[in-house]
């Protein structure tokens, strides 16, 4: 079975890509892991929840939406739009944590580096949601080793 790149490749004979793009979306979903008491602050940096983890209206917050566009300096005009916050997806749901990692460039690049870019995406897509999460999610999550 051929990837999609290669096919389009054979098909089309580009001779270079001018978007290059990764995206993923990770949903937290407290009650699913058995964390449906513990605070959001106790799951995520303090740091990337901001006013979720105030001690003083946290647990008040509704919902929320963060937006911000942060350039990837390890790839040429590189970009990772992220988009985060706290959602409920219906009234008889409890709300979940939504982080949205769209990392891409639009910068012409040969199609004998597009699966450098996207390797690179993929490290820092890695590194992202590490940092994201506390050590208490982290363990929740049963992380298994590569096999």
């Amino acid at each position: 079975m051929r990837c999609t790149k290669e096919a389009v490749e054979e098909s089309y004979q580009p001779a270079f890509y001018s978007r290059i793009g990764l995206r993923y979306q990770d949903v937290i979903d407290k009650t699913k892991l058995g964390l449906g008491s513990e605070p959001w602050i106790s799951l995520i940096r303090a740091e990337f929840i901001g006013v979720l983890g105030a001690s003083v209206i946290g647990d008040h917050v509704q919902q929320m939406r963060v937006e911000h566009l942060i350039q990837i300096n390890e790839v040429q005009g590189g970009l990772l739009h992220l988009r985060h916050g706290l959602i409920k997806p219906s009234p008889e749901r409890p709300e979940v944590y939504f982080i949205d990692a769209d990392f891409f460039t639009e910068q012409r690049e040969a199609t004998q580096h597009v699966a450098t870019v996207l390797d690179t995406f993929n490290r820092f897509s890695g590194y992202l949601f590490r940092w994201v999460i506390t050590e208490r999610l982290a363990a929740a999550l049963v992380p298994q080793p590569i096999q």
